[in-house]
This record gives C-alpha cells, structure tokens and sequence, in this order.
C-alpha cells in the first residue's frame, strides 16, 4: 500500500473550508480538485504536495507513478459521480488509495464506501447519507447508531437498483502488436465483465 490518501472534490465542504476560509460552501470545482494526504494518523494525515510525496522517496512511487494515481483518481471518481447522478445523488467528494503489486503495476486498493465519500441526494447536504452523518453525532446514541444504518441501507438499496448497461462497446486501439500483451488484460476483464469489445491496431 502506498501511504497517501487521494481526495477528489466536486463541491467545497467539510475540512476543505476550514484549511481555505472564505470560500463559499459548495463552491464547484470544475475541473475537480485533487488533494493529497500523508497517512500519519499521529500528526492527523497532513496534507502533501507533489513534491513533498517525491521528496518523501517513497517505495516504487516517482513522478510517473504520481501522475498515475492522479489521473486514476480522477477517472474512479467521475465514474462514480455518473452513476450517483443517474440516481439523483450528488458525489461531493471521495478519498481512494493505491497499491503496487508484484509487478509494480499501480492498482486501487481501497474499498470504496459511505466511509470514502461524501453523498447528498437530490444535491441537499440535509439529507447526507455518508459518515459525516456519525461524525455530527453529539453523542452517540442507539437512535443515532440506527440513523448510520439505515442511511447504509439505503445505499446498498439505492446501488441494488443500477442496471448493468447492455448496449456499451468498448473499443481498444492499438498502437502496434507490442500492445498485446497489456490490451489481452484488458480483454480479459471485460470477457469477465460481459462487455463488448473489439480491438484494431495500426
């Protein structure tokens, strides 16, 4: 596991005002903005730069790998806003982690969840079904315990109801036959997936 936390944020909220008071609550990015957070629950996960993670000389993570959990991050989260705003729900921000495998391939190794993202049905913060929900609890109560449940309940209710897409064709493009070997990958998830495909190279 790479020891830094990715928060992709749509809407301004939560610890984003505090760290830049003056801006206006759900203020939007557009693009989304990235932040970066050093695991160190000691020093309460600090917020790092670019630079700070390359200085940091972390295991197999140099500025290629950055610019790759940047992008990845990116495109996890704008899946993800699609499909919460097929169901009429706001994705306002999310964190995701990474990992780098024996191949020194760069995966997300992160469950992704209420503990992971901010969610405002119908774009109304009153209504949050995310951990902020137990956050705001004064005290923590059987009633308040239930609310949390029942708002995960809704969740998985809310996600049981998406329809696998029927229709969609994935096209691969290959630049020439030393792709093979990377795009045979990706063949094989989508046969997994049951999605179409076909493949062309130049």
């Amino acid at each position: 596991m790479i020891p830094i936390e990715w928060v992709t944020r749509r809407l301004a909220t939560g610890s984003y005002l505090k760290r830049h008071p003056g801006t206006q609550e759900c203020y939007r990015f557009c693009p989304p903005c990235q932040e970066t957070f050093f695991k160190d629950d000691a020093n309460h996960d600090p917020q790092w730069s670019d630079e700070q993670i390359l200085s940091a000389n972390l295991d197999n993570v140099a500025r290629d790998e950055v610019q790759i959990m940047k992008r990845l991050s990116l495109v996890v989260f704008e899946i993800l806003e699609k499909v919460w705003a097929s169901l009429n729900c706001v994705l306002v921000d999310m964190k995701i982690e990474f990992g780098i495998d024996n191949e020194g391939n760069i995966l997300v190794s992160d469950v992704i969840d209420s503990d992971s993202w901010r969610l405002w049905p119908e774009g109304k913060k009153e209504l949050m079904k995310d951990k902020q929900v137990y956050r705001n609890l004064s005290n923590v109560t059987a009633e308040g315990l239930n609310q949390v449940k029942l708002n995960f309940t809704w969740i998985a209710d809310t996600l049981a109801s998406v329809k696998r897409p029927t229709d969609n064709l994935v096209v691969l493009a290959l630049g020439s036959s030393s792709d093979l070997p990377f795009a045979n990958k990706i063949v094989s998830q989508l046969n997994e997936l049951e999605v179409r495909h076909g493949t062309f190279s130049n």
